[in-house]
């Protein structure tokens, strides 16, 4: 992958996929999971009582919620990866407390989820799987349909979200899509492994959004 797109899609989705909004202005990823840019104060997070009722999971209900939703029982591997983040994961509720480090914590916490998810599917009959079923992981990227995608997504949403992606969440997805593979090479697009990567890409931006870390 191209390394100044590679970095900016990472940006895009470790920090901008929930909360921050001023400094990340219109990040494709930042409304993915009822979030927008207009339910925050710019001046040092004020909550909107109104516009804005949300509280924030504690690490342990954030563990215990993406374990929830992918039907992934943690493994040692996502444990230990818990543990090392659960100090900057949230230790209240309250929405001025999200930092950075903690919102990259949460998403790195979610791909290790996915990709669990990912492996534990990939090797089941597409019959037999809750989210991956349209998707054939011994072909590559370009042989996944705008279709294909659209079921994957809306899978995920169901089970994350507890409801389908509005249509404005869903053309936030596509372009994100789009702009992943993209940014692929060709070498890179042809490999049969950019089929896992992008799912891998979609399933942590969807699970490590506002929908998903708050209630």
């Amino acid at each position: 992958m191209k390394t100044s797109m590679n970095k900016k899609i990472a940006v895009s989705l470790l920090i901008c996929s929930s909360f921050l909004t001023v400094a990340c202005g219109q990040n494709p990823l930042m409304n993915i999971g009822g979030f927008s840019s207009h339910d925050t104060s710019s001046e040092g997070w004020e909550p909107n009582i109104i516009s804005n009722p949300y509280a924030l999971l504690s690490a342990e209900q954030v563990f215990k919620s993406y374990s929830s939703v992918t039907g992934v029982a943690p493994t040692q591997g996502i444990t230990n990866d818990y543990n090392a983040r659960q100090a900057i994961l949230g230790s209240g509720y309250d929405l001025k407390t999200v930092t950075s480090p903690m919102l990259i914590s949460a998403t790195n916490l979610a791909s290790s989820f996915c990709q669990q998810a990912i492996t534990t599917e990939a090797g089941m009959p597409a019959a037999q799987r809750k989210f991956f079923s349209s998707i054939d992981f011994g072909r590559n990227i370009t042989n996944i349909t705008a279709a294909a995608y659209a079921e994957t997504a809306d899978n995920l949403s169901r089970s994350f979200w507890g409801r389908g992606p509005s249509s404005a969440e869903f053309d936030l997805l596509s372009d994100a899509k789009a702009e992943f593979q993209a940014a692929l090479t060709t070498a890179e697009a042809n490999n049969n492994n950019s089929s896992n990567r992008l799912m891998l890409f979609t399933c942590t931006a969807m699970l490590a959004s506002f929908d998903t870390i708050s209630f």
